[in-house]
């Protein structure tokens, strides 16, 4: 279990570029700023490390056994996306890795956001605060900060 670090966005600028930033922001059912730079979908169904992945039906088939003892919904399985070496390949082929840890860690700066929240939301600036694995997403605010090229960011953490 990794140790959490609290992050503090801040974003500012015109009420134009704001209003682009938030849309994406909120572009599906989980807002988050993973969604201004997603993971190619390809990688959501791999399993890391990808060694461990060779010969591997189900990506998620421990989640469903585990969910089937506790007698809770039962999971449909999932694909495993990297279980043989040539998948592999073409992963690393078309993303530069082949499996969602390492593609993560690489363009966000960790493994994963949580608990994403507005705390404050006006035509000039947006503040949110959120969780993440180990490190701050700096990597990610920077891939963000050169979409919205016009908006200032900043952020602020506690690990």
């Amino acid at each position: 279990m990794p140790n959490f670090c609290h992050n503090t966005l801040s974003i500012e600028g015109e009420k134009n570029d704001i209003h682009l930033l938030k849309k994406e922001i909120e572009k599906n059912e989980n807002p988050s700023i993973e969604n201004l730079y997603p993971m190619p979908n390809e990688l959501e169904n791999t399993i890391s490390p990808p060694k461990s992945a060779i010969g591997i039906k189900y990506s998620n088939e421990h989640k469903v056994n585990l969910a089937k003892d506790r007698k809770e919904t039962i999971l449909e399985l999932m694909p495993c996306n990297n279980n043989t070496k040539e998948k592999q390949t073409e992963l690393n082929e078309k993303y530069g890795y082949c499996d969602w840890h390492a593609w993560k860690t690489a363009n966000w700066g960790s493994k994963w956001i949580d608990e994403f929240e507005f705390i404050k939301n006006s035509d000039r600036k947006i503040k949110c605060v959120f969780d993440s694995a180990w490190n701050p997403p700096i990597t990610l605010v920077e891939k963000i900060s050169i979409k919205f090229p016009n908006l200032n960011f900043s952020l602020s953490y506690n690990i």
